[in-house]
């Protein structure tokens, strides 16, 4: 397993002090993407890993990188619905209005989904 993938499969298991320990050694890992254009934010905020989304943060990660389908974990978060994550990333300044590939919206996402607290 390459230090990228080693990476991608510490975040996924949920292991906040490893993370910060590769993040540590290497902090351009925090811009990586996997094969299908997940950042390590995107990528955390999908799978619910709050604590990770947030210390990625802190080790300024894109916040309003995007995904191959264009998204952003602000979108991923209004469709999955995670409101304290939601705020968090617009409180750091996610891109409220960006658009993914198929011409979707944060807001229209949470509205679909009725995630809209």
């Amino acid at each position: 397993m390459n230090e990228i993938e080693l990476f991608f499969h510490t975040f996924q298991s949920g292991n906040k002090t490893n993370v910060e320990a590769q993040l540590k050694r290497n902090p351009e890992l925090v811009k990586v993407k996997d094969a299908r254009g997940f950042t390590p934010l995107i990528f955390s905020t999908y799978f619910d890993k709050e604590d990770i989304a947030k210390s990625l943060i802190e080790h300024n990660a894109p916040i309003d990188a995007k995904d191959a389908s264009g998204n952003t974990a602000l979108i991923g978060v209004c469709f999955k619905g995670n409101d304290n994550l939601a705020n968090y990333l617009i409180d750091h300044g996610a891109n409220l209005n960006t658009v993914n590939n198929s011409g979707t919206t944060p807001l229209i996402f949470a509205s679909m989904y009725n995630k809209t607290h």
